[in-house]
């Protein structure tokens, strides 16, 4: 039996293992739709309310009246918003237009793209003393300043892996900055550092490469007097230049890499869906401003130059892309790991529970076979006793002798039918459907009426009864006689010559007690199962299905029960309380 448990076992956990793998997946499916739906409603949440803060921030970095060019300086404020802070946005755009029905129609008046937020710390006319200015590195000038030699040389320390822990950084130590708050370097610097270093002085030095903004942005960003620089960096200031931002892997022209159709797609959310993760938010908000504009012409008569006035209303679009596989890619697998979690929980006690089930029931099948193969055994007898005195009735021999093999005949016949009888009663309780007719009655009163067959019993054995108390109980009267039938059958036929058997009733407790020295401790815990024997060998006289009858009994009844051994005394008590 334990070969065939261990091979069904096996198979059951393969199957139980297949069932919670296979829900496990449909579960994580439906789970990763959901979050990854929710994501997406989180991306324009968060898109909107970016937009609101940039368009404060625009509103209060602007006049109401104000030269076009000078909308530029706003630029500061808007990648504030989108750069600043613990979680970065380089994957971002802000655009502002001229919408106006003019010669400048549609014109970009501000645009982000390939431009970082940046605040660079420098030292002052007092050495003792240092300053930080607020502004924004374009990639466009970056590009300008630096030529291909020096580029090259870069970009192979920042994409250099190292095996320890300090990796490089490009640090910006001197530069200038222009009229709308742009960086302007000069000089960069190939740094070794570490996660834990703040000041530029933690800093190892690597390599300097010198720029010469003079002359190469002269005509770009315009007379340099007008410039603020050039400065150099403190000692406590790490004016990094992000890697991506200098391999031009971030920042770049989001809307501009848009179609119609996908613009179009905003009419009815702010949601652009680029393939199977990737988004784009994209919304906007028209400003109106009063431009003025200053005249070329000459001072008037009170020395105010001229200037015109216009309302134009400008666009501002904010976008941002968005993988929402990657921005939510730790929930979902910690979502994951707890639907895994749980349905192991779920699959381990259904493997436990159904392995009990499997183990019961491979241990019924078990005891159905024995107690099979033990009743063909008792039925085969009779049976050849019937056969051999039914052959001789066939061979007409004399009478005398023909009375003898009829009367065998019959005992032999009624053996198979007691045993029939009993396999039926037994079947009959184990199946669950009887009802019990319950009645109140006297116990020692029932006794005393089985005792009456008992009178004469074989090699001198005895029986007595003693009662005590009040022994009225509430149950069935004839499965209980049948029951206690049974144990006194088995006390008569197991207990030694010449013993005595003992039957006690005291307040609804009973107890048979006999001389018994053919059963031992280790076989009190079997007694009560159909056809067991301490010898696969050899059986005692019976059908072995008397204590399986009286057990089906008492467990029907909710009857408590137990077996005692103790110096050849055997005893069984019966609670009736």
């Amino acid at each position: 039996m334990d070969k065939r448990l261990k091979k069904q076992s096996k198979k059951l956990f393969i199957q139980i293992l297949a069932i919670t793998v296979s829900a496990w997946l449909v579960a994580s499916a439906a789970y990763a739709i959901i979050r990854l739906n929710s994501e997406k409603v989180n991306i324009e949440k968060n898109g909107l309310r970016t937009l609101s803060k940039i368009v404060y921030e625009v509103n209060f970095n602007s006049d109401a009246n104000m030269d076009v060019r000078e909308l530029s300086m706003a630029m500061t404020g808007c990648l504030n918003v989108v750069n600043d802070g613990e979680h970065k946005d380089y994957n971002s755009q802000i655009i502002i237009r001229d919408v106006s029905n003019n010669e400048n129609y549609n014109l970009k008046l501000v645009d982000t793209t390939g431009k970082i937020y940046a605040k660079f710390g420098y030292t002052t006319d007092n050495p003792d003393s240092s300053d930080m200015d607020y502004g924004y590195i374009d990639r466009n000038v970056l590009e300008k300043l630096i030529d291909k030699e020096q580029y090259q040389k870069i970009s192979e320390y920042l994409n250099t892996k190292r095996n320890d822990e300090k990796y490089y950084e490009i640090i910006c130590t001197k530069f200038y900055m222009s009229m709308d708050s742009s960086f302007i370097p000069k000089e960069l610097q190939i740094v070794l550092t570490e996660q834990d270093n703040t000041w530029y002085i933690d800093d190892q030095p690597v390599e300097t490469f010198e720029l010469n903004p003079e002359t190469t942005m002269k005509h770009e960003i315009g007379d340099f007097n007008l410039s603020k620089g050039p400065y150099s960096c403190n000692k406590m200031t790490r004016n990094v230049i992000p890697t991506e931002f200098f391999l031009n892997k971030i920042n770049d022209d989001i809307i501009g890499s848009l179609t119609k159709e996908q613009i179009n797609q905003t009419s009815n959310n702010n949601i652009i869906q680029l393939d199977l993760f990737n988004y784009v938010f994209l919304a906007g908000e028209v400003l109106n401003y009063n431009v003025y504009t200053f005249s070329d012409g000459d001072l008037t008569d009170d020395n105010v130059s001229l200037y015109t006035i216009t309302d134009i209303p400008l666009q501002l679009q904010y976008a941002k892309r968005v993988n929402i596989l990657e921005s939510c890619i730790n929930d979902l697998l910690i979502g994951f790991a707890v639907l895994l979690g749980f349905f192991s929980v779920i699959a381990a006690i259904i493997f436990v529970m159904m392995r009990k089930m499997l183990k019961n029931q491979l241990i019924f099948e078990q005891k159905r076979i024995d107690v099979t193969n033990a009743m063909a055994h008792d039925i085969k007898t009779p049976l050849f006793i019937i056969g051999g005195y039914a052959q001789s009735l066939k061979e007409n021999i004399n009478n005398e002798k023909k009375y003898y093999f009829a009367d065998k005949i019959i005992e032999q016949t009624n053996e198979v039918n007691t045993l029939v009888h009993n396999m039926l009663n037994l079947g009959k309780l184990d199946s669950c459907n009887i009802k019990l007719n319950r009645t109140d009655f006297d116990l020692f009163e029932l006794i005393e009426e089985i005792c009456i067959n008992y009178v004469l019993l074989p090699d001198n054995k005895d029986i007595t009864v003693a009662h005590m108390g009040n022994n009225i109980i509430n149950a069935d009267r004839e499965l209980i006689k049948s029951a206690i039938e049974n144990l006194i059958d088995n006390s008569v036929k197991y207990s030694a010559k010449n013993s005595e058997i003992k039957i006690e009733v005291y307040d609804r407790v009973l107890t048979i007690s006999n001389n018994c020295e053919s059963i031992t401790k280790s076989d009190l815990k079997q007694i009560w199962q159909p056809y067991v024997r301490k010898d696969k060998n050899h059986r005692q006289d019976g059908n072995g299905l008397g204590l399986s009858i009286v057990k089906s009994i008492l467990d029907l009844h909710g009857i408590e029960y137990n077996t005692k051994l103790k110096s050849n005394i055997f005893s069984i008590t019966v609670f009736f309380i």
